[in-house]
């Protein structure tokens, strides 16, 4: 049985954040109508000297380096032994198994070190639920299979405090994460709507201060993807119960795998392997005991 590696990085990582440039947030994206299978496609035409990375000889198998999150829980990150966990990790433990072809090595990274490492082509494999926007599917190849969903967005807020829709935010102050997909949902809202704007704070904040903010006031309200949203509630006091107010109009809830352009057979092996365990239940079962829900369906 082939066994996958497991790099820490260090020296490489710190290179990496040298090079990082503006990158765009984590969060599913909202309002485009060209789909993601339309520009993967048009960007892979256009790329210019990429070229297909086709499979090893027969018998010999290729090692994917893999650039995953390591601080991102409960989807990728390192526990109280330094080693990788979390649902997506397990879930390439699984798709490794049924992919003879490949081994996979893993290099726990922080996020703005992932994609670099594509660009310079450190990686095979970007895994940190990758939503989908218009900018970076023109860049890289973003995979047909989500590895999960994100179950669109929820506004959340302060105990004592209730917001259903983007409009019960106009005159409202709230904190977004440079380049994000939410700060691009909110400003396309305030194009459309002059005359009800939400005040937008540009913030990057970790979850502990963002939460902070949120109880003290200093901001109204922050619009966090469902399923983020569900592990805040469980970790942190002091905010609402958003109910069943969930933001599901022209959002893809897709969490995916990148990869470069030039690398599409290795992109259709793995979602064909995705697929299958979307199917079979597997990624539901993963879910739950990772997620605290189903989130493998959309």
């Amino acid at each position: 049985m082939k066994k996958s590696k497991l790099i820490k990085a260090v020296s490489l990582a710190a290179a990496l954040t040298l090079l990082c440039g503006s990158l765009a947030g984590c969060s599913s994206s909202s309002g485009s109508e060209t789909t993601a299978a339309e520009t993967t496609a048009a960007a892979g035409t256009e790329s210019a000297g990429s070229t297909e990375e086709a499979a090893s000889a027969e018998g010999e198998v290729r090692t994917i380096k893999i650039g995953i999150g390591n601080s991102y829980n409960p989807f990728c990150y390192l526990d109280a032994n330094e080693e990788l966990a979390g649902y997506e990790y397990e879930v390439l433990k699984v798709v490794d198994e049924k992919l003879p072809q490949y081994t996979f090595e893993y290099e726990p990274t922080g996020f703005s070190n992932i994609l670099v490492g594509l660009d310079t082509d450190a990686y095979d494999m970007g895994v940190h639920t990758f939503g989908w926007n218009e900018e970076r599917a023109a860049k890289y190849l973003y995979a047909e299979e989500p590895s999960t969903t994100t179950g669109g967005y929820v506004i959340l807020a302060a105990e004592g405090k209730d917001y259903e829709t983007l409009a019960d935010l106009a005159g409202k102050k709230i904190q977004v994460k440079n380049s994000s997909n939410v700060a691009n949902l909110l400003e396309a809202y305030n194009e459309a709507n002059p005359d009800a704007q939400v005040e937008i704070v540009y913030e990057d904040s970790e979850n502990e201060q963002i939460v902070s903010n949120l109880v003290n006031g200093v901001y109204d309200a922050y619009i966090n993807e469902k399923v983020d949203a569900d592990q805040w509630i469980v970790q942190f006091d002091g905010i609402a119960e958003y109910g069943d107010h969930v933001l599901t109009d022209g959002v893809n809830s897709g969490c995916y795998y990148l990869y470069n352009y030039g690398d599409e057979q290795l992109q259709s092996d793995i979602d064909a392997v995705l697929k299958e365990l979307r199917e079979d239940g597997t990624l539901s079962e993963l879910s739950i005991e990772y997620l605290g829900a189903d989130y493998s369906q959309g």
